[in-house]
């Protein structure tokens, strides 16, 4: 008779970005808007709008059948904005550089006049952002059980594999001989031998609110060159990383039945930091030479690593709780990390190079290229995908927090209590109510008040005396990282 052994309780801190996809498209453009901090979802069901605005709304989405009804419907939002977003059921943050972004393409034909474009067609540009799981009732973010697990499983099977010397077979189809991996030769039989049946993960509750924001995210070679071109970026929210126990579950492993015997907490706990620190340490020798990957990320996630390690003991038997797992979910993390190692470091996997599409595509043991996030077109402290330190038990580890502490304060993030502007009308207001701006801080650079001052710009860009600001603010003020942006603008502008 199967019975049940006691819950193990577990919190999850993300250390990277991680997305793990709820299956649809992405946001819906005809019921979302974007300003300078959220991206909004709509609730149509509960606007409360005049008649004639609700009507124009209705006819133009009848008839958004293209993307010329997209493009006309974005700008009945855009000039509807304020009123709108106080209908929203949901929101997303969305750090400068997006937020930016999206403000400035969403409800503009930047391609009609496209000599490319046959015709003159309107083609708005979507910006098509990938959601995150979440409750559909509740709107509740959180980590599905079986995403915690598939992770855990494929560490444990290359252990596994190493242990029983197992190799890939080969089956031929049509002209083609592929490799696949023989579980049944790892597991000792198939579906009834697998111990994993007797793993159970629950899902994941969120512990906090706002853990997510839109990322922008590009696929970089893993050798940098002087061509180092980029697929194409997606975006797509993604858990952020550095809150310490953002997430909190527990799993429970059932006693057998006599002939299956379930792994123990122990072995589960070992496989799964050989593995994946075994894969940390290995991409961490490729990121260290992509000048755009976040160097003090790399340095504090090793030192943690160390410092976690130190918790076992010479003879490589866990201590008792706290225990930790290092590990990797979601998508855009590696192919490596979804796949099986065997003995001696032999890998037991094919993984295709390329578009999906292609005729002739290549296979490799490893993959080619990293998907990295970060802001908008940010060649600086960009990010990998996918790492999480889960602890099990309810010791909260130092170790652990500090390097949130440290790693938070020193990356930006998309805020979600965006302070609001109230930017004056005229050049003499104007003035006056930015200098008592920049002067209420006595720092050497005025970085914090970027935001403020770009949106200034491009208000001031019909003033008479516009050249006096722009004289004024670069004469007298540094704007730190973000002196670059004000200088874009200006050469846009």
């Amino acid at each position: 008779m199967v019975s049940f052994l006691e819950n193990t309780p577990f919190r999850i801190t993300p250390i990277s970005p991680i997305h793990i996809g709820n299956g649809d498209e992405g946001i819906d453009w005809s019921t979302s808007i974007a300003d300078d901090n959220y991206l909004y979802i709509l609730d149509f069901l509960n606007i409360n709008l005049p008649a004639h605005v609700m009507d124009e709304i209705r006819t133009t989405s009848l008839k958004c059948k293209d993307e010329k009804g997209l493009l006309k419907l974005q700008r009945i939002y855009k000039n509807q904005k304020n009123d709108l977003i106080r209908y929203a059921h949901d929101k997303i943050p969305l750090p400068p550089k997006l937020a930016e972004r999206f403000t400035d393409v969403l409800g503009r034909n930047t391609q009609a006049n496209n000599p490319h474009n046959k015709g003159g067609k309107a083609t708005i540009n979507k910006l098509n952002v990938s959601r995150c799981v979440f409750n559909g009732k509740t709107l509740t973010l959180y980590i599905p059980g079986s995403s915690i697990k598939g992770a855990i499983r494929t560490a444990y099977l290359s252990t596994l594999a190493e242990e029983k010397h197992v190799k890939c077979k080969k089956i031929r189809k049509s002209l083609d001989e592929k490799k696949y991996l023989d579980e049944k030769g790892i597991l000792g039989g198939a579906f009834d031998k697998d111990p994993f049946r007797l793993l159970k993960v629950e899902d994941t509750l969120a512990s906090q609110k706002d853990l997510t924001q839109v990322f922008y995210l590009v696929n970089k070679k893993r050798e940098e060159t002087d061509n180092d071109a980029s697929g194409v970026p997606q975006y797509l929210e993604a858990i952020r990383p550095f809150n310490y126990g953002a997430f909190s579950g527990s799993l429970r492993l059932q006693d057998g039945d006599g002939t299956l015997k379930p792994p123990s907490l122990e072995k589960i706990i070992a496989a799964v930091n050989k593995f994946n620190i075994s894969m940390f340490k290995e991409q961490k020798k490729q990121l260290q030479q992509l000048s755009f990957v976040h160097q003090k990320w790399l340095e504090e996630t090793e030192k943690l690593i160390e410092e976690l390690i130190n918790k076992m003991d010479k003879s490589n038997k866990l201590l008792p709780f706290p225990l930790f797992m290092l590990i990797r979910l979601g998508k855009l993390c590696t192919a490596e990390s979804k796949t099986v190692n065997g003995a001696n470091g032999e890998v037991l996997r094919e993984i295709s190079i390329g578009e999906p599409r292609a005729r002739n595509k290549k296979t490799s043991s490893h993959g080619t290229t990293f998907w990295l996030a970060g802001d908008y077109k940010s060649n600086t402290n960009l990010l990998p995908m996918g790492w999480a330190i889960i602890e099990l038990g309810d010791t909260k580890n130092e170790a652990l927090q500090d390097f949130c502490s440290i790693m938070a304060e020193g990356y930006s993030f998309a805020s979600n209590n965006a302070p609001s502007y109230n930017i004056p009308d005229d050049y003499d207001k104007a003035t006056e109510w930015l200098e008592k701006l920049l002067n209420s801080d006595n720092s050497d650079t005025k970085e914090k008040f970027a935001e403020p001052v770009i949106k200034l710009l491009k208000k001031a860009q019909k003033w008479p005396e516009y050249y006096d600001l722009v004289d004024m603010l670069l004469e007298n003020y540094n704007f730190g990282k973000r002196q670059g942006d004000i200088h874009d603008l200006l050469d846009n502008i």
